[in-house]
C-alpha cells in the first residue's frame, strides 16, 4: 500500500490517499479485496504522528513550516495479514507467503532459483529447465536469457613479452570480438597488434611482440646475404665473360690457321709445276 499526503495553508487540514498496488504474483487473489475492503472500514479510524527532520512537532505547527523533508506515518486500528500459503505451482517457489516464479536465465531447483550455466539460457519466466546453445556455441556468462548470446567463442592467445592487452590472455570472447596487444619497452609489435576472434579459419594472425635488438641483427643478417648473392652473380658473370673471349680467340686462330693451310696447298702446287711444251702437247692428246 501507499499513502499521498497533501496539506493546505487556508484550511489546515489534511488530505491523505490510500492505495493498494499488487507488486507480486499471489496464490489468492482474493487478498486484494479483502484487503481494500479493511482499509476502507478503517480508514475513519486512523491516527497519524506528524514529524520533520527536527523533532516532532503538532499538527497546526507543522502547516506552519516551510517545505523539507517530512515523514507522515499512520497505525490502523486493524492490521490485514494474508491467509497462509501451503502449497505454490510447481514452476514456483514460496517467498515471504508469495508464489515466486523464477526470472529469465534461471530455472527453479529445490525450491529456489538457480542461474542457467555457461553454454545454456532461458527466455521464460517461471521455468525449471534451462535450453542448451546449438553446437559449436555457448555463452560466455552464466544466466544467460536469450538464444542470441549463445556464440562461437575463442581464448585470447597467450603472447610472451606482452605489457598489455584491452582483454586479458586466456579469456575467452565472442566470435568477433577484438583483442589490442601492446610490447614491453625493448620490444616490438610483428606483423599486426590486433587479434580478432574467427573461430573455423586457419590462418589467424596472432601478435608477437620481438626484440629490437633481434631484428636489426636480422636486417643485417638479410644485408649481408644480399651482398655475398650480389658478389656471386657479379663473379659468375666475370667467369663467363672471360670463357667467352677465349672461345672466340680460339676460333679466331682456328679459321686463321685453315686460311694459311689452303694457301700453303696452292702455293706448293703452282710452285712444283713447270711449263713445259712437250707436256702441254701430251696432255692435249
Amino acid at each position: 500500500s501507499g499513502i499521498n499526503a497533501e496539506y493546505g495553508e487556508s484550511d489546515k487540514a489534511f488530505k491523505v490517499t490510500l492505495k493498494l498496488n499488487q507488486i507480486a504474483d499471489m496464490s489468492n487473489t482474493k487478498i486484494l479485496t479483502d484487503s481494500a475492503a479493511e482499509i476502507e472500514k478503517a480508514k475513519d479510524t486512523l491516527s497519524f504522528t506528524v514529524s520533520s527532520d527536527k523533532k516532532k512537532r503538532s499538527a497546526m505547527q507543522f502547516i506552519k513550516l516551510q517545505k523539507r523533508g517530512t515523514t507522515l506515518t499512520f497505525n490502523p486500528s486493524a492490521v490485514t495479514k494474508a491467509a497462509p500459503v501451503s502449497t505454490c505451482p510447481s514452476n514456483t517457489f514460496l517467498e515471504n507467503n508469495l508464489c515466486v516464479p523464477c526470472p529469465q536465465g534461471y530455472y527453479l531447483k529445490d525450491k529456489a532459483c538457480s542461474a542457467c550455466a555457461v553454454g545454456t539460457y532461458n527466455p521464460a519466466t517461471g521455468a525449471v529447465k534451462c535450453q542448451t546453445c546449438p553446437v559449436p556455441k555457448t555463452t560466455l556468462l552464466s544466466a544467460r536469457a536469450q538464444k542470441t548470446q549463445c556464440t562461437k567463442t575463442c581464448k585470447v592467445p597467450q603472447v610472451d613479452n606482452v605489457n598489455t592487452t584491452t582483454i586479458p590472455m586466456g579469456n575467452n570472447i565472442e566470435e568477433g570480438a577484438v583483442v589490442y596487444y601492446t610490447c614491453k619497452k625493448d620490444y616490438k609489435i610483428a606483423d599486426s597488434s590486433v587479434y580478432t576472434c574467427a573461430p573455423g579459419h586457419q590462418h589467424q594472425i596472432i601478435p608477437k611482440c620481438e626484440s629490437e635488438s633481434k631484428t636489426k641483427m636480422w636486417i643485417l643478417i638479410i644485408v649481408c646475404v644480399c651482398i655475398f648473392i650480389l658478389a656471386l652473380f657479379l663473379l659468375v658473370c666475370f667467369c663467363c665473360a672471360i670463357k667467352t673471349r677465349d672461345k672466340g680467340d680460339q676460333t679466331s686462330s682456328s679459321v686463321s690457321s685453315d686460311s694459311d693451310k689452303d694457301n700453303y696447298i696452292l702455293e706448293n702446287k703452282y710452285a712444283s709445276t713447270e711449263y713445259s711444251p712437250k707436256t702441254q702437247e701430251n696432255s692435249k692428246v
